[in-house]
């Protein structure tokens, strides 16, 4: 079973620190690809390889999946804007780079490059939650220019995904798939009008807040969230700047405070089906507390232990509510005022 995030609260608060917006150009490359086409998992899959080693710090990495096991409709959406009509096809801001030769030291040349040029502006994640099967992100823009934008400029955040097990033709049944993009938050392709044929000054900030269902076949401790300014002019589209996050780097719990010295382990994990999670608490100090048991989409399915008082000491808990649980992974949070302990528990 592929790792899940195992510290979910009833809403689990994901921050960067404080900071300003970077003043960094990155670069978009796409691959274009199915799972169904066998150079895509030949060359093509070590020539993604090597695009991700070299640029990974300084772009934003794409498997578009428009057709095969993975297509979605973001990616679909995203390939009508691509130019060519064959798989696996590499692009760099938009720009084909399939037949410049040695297509890897292309794209590390003008990733490169890009990074040298001064940004119009640049987008990064400011903070997000996962809260009842939903994620929700916040962002931000800074504009580093005094200019005019004659057409629309637009941003989304897009949902991508590492380590995805599926078939690729080429490599097997149990291929690993890299950067593969999932969805969009904003509910359309390339997201919401920024600017419409309007004037920006240096130092000016936008914030939007997305959301999006987390899908079932998400594994969130895998997921990138990756942030993106578009141009459009009429049908066209232009790649302007972006920035991604690794989200499960950002998974914040608030720590059990010294004051509270909990010490709390399961008796039995994983558990069979039908029988009931037992839980061992231990507290030098009177303990006043709750826990709740969350799905790993973070949606509550039960509150087994509800506000209680124990003496100090140490006691074994079954814990109602658990023993018809379905096969899965859990996340048990027991919750002191502000003070928060969690453990995941498996189900077979």
């Amino acid at each position: 079973m592929r790792a899940i995030i195992t510290l979910l609260l009833t809403t689990v608060t994901l921050w960067l620190a404080a900071q300003t917006v970077p003043k960094t150009h990155n670069s978009l490359i796409i691959k274009r690809t199915a799972t169904w086409c066998p150079t895509c998992g030949g060359w093509g899959w070590t020539t993604f390889e090597t695009l991700v080693s070299d640029n990974d710090d300084r772009a934003l990495l794409w498997a578009v999946h428009y057709s095969g096991d993975l297509q979605n409709p973001t990616a679909v959406g995203i390939n009508g804007i691509l130019s060519g009509a064959s798989q696996p096809r590499f692009y760099l801001n938009l720009e084909d780079v399939t037949n410049s030769g040695d297509i890897a030291q292309t794209v590390k040349n003008g990733v490169a490059a890009q990074s040298n040029e001064s940004p119009v502006a640049q987008a990064i994640i400011k903070d997000a939650t996962v809260e009842n099967g939903k994620l929700t992100a916040t962002a931000v823009v800074e504009f580093f220019q005094d200019m005019s934008f004659p057409h629309q400029l637009l941003w989304n955040i897009y949902v991508v995904e590492n380590g995805v097990v599926n078939q690729q033709a080429g490599q097997g049944q149990n291929a690993v798939h890299e950067k593969v993009l999932r969805d969009e938050m904003a509910g359309s392709v390339f997201g919401d009008v920024l600017i419409n044929n309007g004037t920006v000054t240096v130092g000016q900030t936008e914030t939007k807040t997305f959301n999006i269902p987390i899908a079932n076949d998400w594994d969130l401790s895998n997921i990138e969230l990756h942030v993106v300014l578009w141009e459009k002019d009429g049908f066209n589209y232009s790649f302007i700047n972006g920035s991604d996050i690794d989200l499960s780097s950002l998974v914040a719990v608030r720590p059990i405070s010294a004051e509270l010295p909990v010490q709390m382990d399961l008796v039995t994990n994983p558990v069979s089906r039908g029988e009931a999670i037992r839980v061992r608490i231990q507290s030098p100090v009177p303990l006043t507390g709750h826990m709740v048991l969350y799905d790993a989409a973070g949606r509550p399915v039960a509150t087994p232990v509800k506000e209680t008082t124990w003496p100090a000491g140490e006691r074994e808990l079954s814990l109602d509510g658990t023993s018809s649980l379905p096969a899965g992974t859990y996340h048990l949070v027991f919750r002191s005022g502000q003070n928060v302990v969690t453990r995941q528990a498996v189900v077979n």
